[in-house]
Protein backbone atom coordinates (compact mmCIF):
# COMPACT_ATOMS: atom_id res chain seq x y z
CA UNK A 1 0.00 0.00 0.00
CA UNK A 2 1.45 3.32 -1.04
CA UNK A 3 0.85 6.26 1.30
CA UNK A 4 -0.08 9.57 -0.26
CA UNK A 5 -0.43 11.43 3.03
CA UNK A 6 2.67 13.09 4.39
CA UNK A 7 4.43 11.74 7.45
CA UNK A 8 3.54 14.84 9.46
CA UNK A 9 -0.17 14.43 8.64
CA UNK A 10 -0.17 10.74 9.57
CA UNK A 11 1.65 11.42 12.84
CA UNK A 12 -0.72 14.29 13.61
CA UNK A 13 -3.69 11.96 13.14
CA UNK A 14 -2.14 9.51 15.60
CA UNK A 15 -1.88 12.34 18.14
CA UNK A 16 1.83 13.00 17.80
CA UNK A 17 2.76 16.69 17.79
CA UNK A 18 5.17 17.30 14.95
CA UNK A 19 7.46 20.28 15.40
CA UNK A 20 10.03 22.09 13.32
CA UNK A 21 12.91 24.33 14.32
CA UNK A 22 12.66 25.89 17.79
CA UNK A 23 9.72 23.61 18.63
CA UNK A 24 7.22 25.45 16.40
CA UNK A 25 4.52 23.19 14.93
CA UNK A 26 5.10 22.31 11.28
CA UNK A 27 2.57 23.83 8.90
CA UNK A 28 1.64 23.05 5.34
CA UNK A 29 2.75 25.94 3.12
CA UNK A 30 0.10 24.91 0.55
CA UNK A 31 -2.71 25.55 3.04
CA UNK A 32 -4.59 28.64 1.93
CA UNK A 33 -7.68 30.24 3.44
CA UNK A 34 -10.83 29.42 1.50
CA UNK A 35 -11.73 31.85 -1.26
CA UNK A 36 -15.21 33.41 -1.22
CA UNK A 37 -17.59 31.47 -3.49
CA UNK A 38 -18.18 34.46 -5.76
CA UNK A 39 -14.50 34.82 -6.65
CA UNK A 40 -14.36 31.38 -8.27
CA UNK A 41 -11.25 29.17 -8.52
CA UNK A 42 -7.85 30.48 -9.52
CA UNK A 43 -6.53 28.95 -12.77
CA UNK A 44 -3.61 27.14 -11.12
CA UNK A 45 -5.56 26.18 -7.99
CA UNK A 46 -6.03 22.39 -7.79
CA UNK A 47 -9.61 21.11 -7.87
CA UNK A 48 -10.18 19.18 -4.65
CA UNK A 49 -13.17 17.66 -2.96
CA UNK A 50 -13.57 16.29 0.51
CA UNK A 51 -14.25 12.57 0.35
CA UNK A 52 -17.48 11.41 1.94
CA UNK A 53 -18.37 8.00 3.37
CA UNK A 54 -21.83 6.90 2.22
CA UNK A 55 -21.70 3.46 3.81
CA UNK A 56 -19.65 2.02 6.65
CA UNK A 57 -20.10 -1.46 8.04
CA UNK A 58 -18.40 -3.49 10.74
CA UNK A 59 -18.10 -6.99 9.29
CA UNK A 60 -16.79 -10.48 9.93
CA UNK A 61 -15.79 -10.84 6.26
CA UNK A 62 -15.90 -9.10 2.90
CA UNK A 63 -17.20 -11.35 0.11
CA UNK A 64 -17.39 -10.15 -3.52
CA UNK A 65 -16.51 -6.63 -2.31
CA UNK A 66 -19.52 -6.59 0.06
CA UNK A 67 -19.43 -6.76 3.88
CA UNK A 68 -20.89 -9.57 5.99
CA UNK A 69 -22.28 -7.84 9.11
CA UNK A 70 -21.52 -8.94 12.66
CA UNK A 71 -23.89 -9.38 15.59
CA UNK A 72 -23.89 -6.81 18.38
CA UNK A 73 -22.32 -7.23 20.88
CA UNK A 74 -19.43 -8.99 19.20
CA UNK A 75 -18.29 -12.28 20.79
CA UNK A 76 -14.66 -12.45 22.00
CA UNK A 77 -14.10 -15.43 19.71
CA UNK A 78 -14.67 -13.32 16.56
CA UNK A 79 -10.98 -13.49 15.63
CA UNK A 80 -10.95 -10.79 12.95
CA UNK A 81 -13.17 -7.78 12.21
CA UNK A 82 -13.34 -5.71 9.03
CA UNK A 83 -14.27 -2.04 8.65
CA UNK A 84 -15.80 -1.56 5.22
CA UNK A 85 -16.20 1.99 3.89
CA UNK A 86 -17.69 3.19 0.63
CA UNK A 87 -16.14 6.54 -0.26
CA UNK A 88 -17.51 9.05 -2.80
CA UNK A 89 -16.52 12.50 -4.03
CA UNK A 90 -12.81 11.98 -3.50
CA UNK A 91 -12.12 14.26 -6.51
CA UNK A 92 -8.75 12.63 -7.20
CA UNK A 93 -6.74 9.71 -5.85
CA UNK A 94 -6.33 10.16 -2.12
CA UNK A 95 -5.84 8.22 1.09
CA UNK A 96 -8.35 7.33 3.78
CA UNK A 97 -7.09 6.12 7.14
CA UNK A 98 -8.81 3.55 9.33
CA UNK A 99 -7.90 4.00 12.99
CA UNK A 100 -8.76 1.17 15.40
CA UNK A 101 -9.12 1.96 19.14
CA UNK A 102 -9.47 -0.42 22.09
CA UNK A 103 -10.49 1.21 25.37
CA UNK A 104 -9.70 4.64 23.84
CA UNK A 105 -6.11 3.61 22.96
CA UNK A 106 -5.08 3.60 19.31
CA UNK A 107 -3.98 0.07 18.43
CA UNK A 108 -3.80 0.26 14.62
CA UNK A 109 -3.65 2.76 11.75
CA UNK A 110 -4.25 1.48 8.21
CA UNK A 111 -3.70 3.69 5.14
CA UNK A 112 -6.02 2.88 2.25
CA UNK A 113 -5.79 4.29 -1.26
CA UNK A 114 -8.99 5.66 -2.79
CA UNK A 115 -8.62 5.71 -6.58
CA UNK A 116 -12.00 6.67 -7.97
CA UNK A 117 -15.08 8.84 -7.55
CA UNK A 118 -16.90 5.92 -5.86
CA UNK A 119 -14.61 3.46 -4.12
CA UNK A 120 -15.15 0.58 -1.71
CA UNK A 121 -12.28 -0.24 0.63
CA UNK A 122 -11.75 -1.98 3.94
CA UNK A 123 -9.25 -2.79 6.64
CA UNK A 124 -9.22 -5.54 9.22
CA UNK A 125 -8.04 -5.96 12.78
CA UNK A 126 -7.23 -9.28 14.38
CA UNK A 127 -8.91 -9.16 17.77
CA UNK A 128 -7.06 -10.96 20.58
CA UNK A 129 -9.57 -12.94 22.62
CA UNK A 130 -8.54 -11.11 25.81
CA UNK A 131 -9.20 -7.64 24.32
CA UNK A 132 -12.81 -7.34 25.41
CA UNK A 133 -14.70 -4.16 26.14
CA UNK A 134 -15.35 -1.02 24.12
CA UNK A 135 -13.81 -0.58 20.68
CA UNK A 136 -14.04 2.17 18.09
CA UNK A 137 -12.95 2.35 14.47
CA UNK A 138 -12.80 5.60 12.48
CA UNK A 139 -12.31 6.53 8.83
CA UNK A 140 -10.36 9.80 8.49
CA UNK A 141 -8.84 12.02 5.85
CA UNK A 142 -5.04 12.48 5.91
CA UNK A 143 -5.54 15.85 7.64
CA UNK A 144 -7.52 14.19 10.46
CA UNK A 145 -11.16 14.93 9.55
CA UNK A 146 -13.43 12.09 10.75
CA UNK A 147 -15.51 10.74 7.85
CA UNK A 148 -17.26 7.94 9.76
CA UNK A 149 -17.00 6.04 13.01
CA UNK A 150 -18.34 2.86 14.61
CA UNK A 151 -18.35 2.05 18.33
CA UNK A 152 -18.81 -1.59 19.28
CA UNK A 153 -18.55 -3.87 22.28
CA UNK A 154 -16.66 -7.14 22.40
CA UNK A 155 -18.12 -9.35 25.12
CA UNK A 156 -15.90 -11.61 27.22
CA UNK A 157 -16.21 -15.31 26.48
CA UNK A 158 -18.37 -17.26 28.92
CA UNK A 159 -16.41 -18.20 32.01
CA UNK A 160 -13.96 -15.29 31.74
CA UNK A 161 -13.87 -11.92 33.42
CA UNK A 162 -13.57 -8.50 31.71
CA UNK A 163 -9.80 -8.85 31.32
CA UNK A 164 -10.21 -12.07 29.34
CA UNK A 165 -8.70 -14.31 32.01
CA UNK A 166 -10.44 -17.43 33.24
CA UNK A 167 -12.55 -17.18 36.36
CA UNK A 168 -12.37 -19.77 39.10
CA UNK A 169 -9.34 -21.66 37.84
Amino acid sequence: MKSVCGMAACLAIMGVLVTGAAGAPLTNPKTQPERPWHEGPVADEPVTATPRVVRDVLATAVLDREPVQVPSPVPAEVGRLYYFTEVVEAGRPTTVLHLWYWRNRNVSVVLLEVNGPRFRTWSYKTIPRAWTGEWRVEARTPDGMILSSRVFLIEPAEGTNDEGTDQGR
